[in-house]
Order: structure tokens, then sequence, then C-alpha cells
């Protein structure tokens, strides 16, 4: 219990150690790319026992942000993608219970529930990539380097 409490406050000081990773509300149909950094952190430290490549996808982010944030686009839109007809499903069952709310809080929380599972469809597939991601963000550091860009 408090080996998984401390891995929680560590995962909460790594992403707030990033103020720039976060997500804006302009657009609510699409997250800007930095969202992608979350879900791999909450993928990192929640189902991989907090081993993966965070920081070095950070660094990366603040050294050669396009490189970064190439990485995230294509991963995002690849989960985006794969888990389109899940999640259409997802937000089809709970649109049918919101049919049945009797009151805004209850519209509220089921919309709240159809979002969580959607995320978690997404960063599913994060978990099932996850070897890959990480390479695509090795190979991205050794590029960097290579051109001198830390």
């Amino acid at each position: 219990m408090f080996k998984k409490l401390l891995l929680v406050l560590c995962c909460i000081t790594t992403l707030l150690s990033f103020p720039s990773v976060g997500w804006s509300e302009k657009e609510e149909s699409e997250p800007t790319i930095p969202h992608f950094f979350l879900d791999y952190l909450q993928v990192q430290c929640f189902y991989k026992n907090n081993e993966g490549r965070f920081d070095d996808l950070m660094t990366l982010y603040k050294n050669n942000p396009e490189a970064a944030i190439r990485i995230a686009k294509f991963w995002h839109q690849k989960a985006m993608k794969e888990c389109l007809e899940v999640n259409n499903t997802v937000f089809k069952i709970h649109s049918d219970k919101m049919a049945l709310a009797t009151s805004p809080e209850g519209e509220a929380k089921i919309k709240k529930d159809a979002i969580d599972k959607a995320y978690r469809n997404i960063q599913g597939y994060y978990y099932d990539k996850w070897d890959e991601i990480n390479k695509m963000i090795e190979d991205s550091i050794k590029a960097a380097r290579l051109n001198g860009g830390g």
C-alpha cells in the first residue's frame, strides 16, 4: 500500500515539474498533443511499474519540442483510430443511459464515466504498444544527439 502511494506521489511530482505538460479545453473534440504525455505517464506509473521513458520524453520535449510532438501526434492518432470502434460503442451505451438520466448531475456523471472509459481504452492501446513507443522515443533522442540537440 505504501509503495503504491509513493509511486503515485512520484508520478504527480514528475508531472508537476513540467508545467508545459497538460491539455487545453479550447477544442473539446481534439486534445492538444501534450495530453499524450499525461496518458503516457499514467501508463508508466500505474501499469508499467514506473518502467518507461517519460523523463526522456520530457527532456526531448524541452530540447526538441518538434520531435516530441511528432511522437505524441503519431501515437495519439494511432490510438484514436484503433480505439474508434470500441469508444463509439462506449459512447453509444452511455448516451442511451443519459437519455434515462433524471438530473443534470446524473448526466454529468454518465458523461464523465464515458470519457474515463474512452481514455482507459486509449491508455490500453499505449500499454499494448509500450515497447514500440519507447523505441521511438529512444530513436528520437539518439537522432537529436547526432544532430547536436541534447
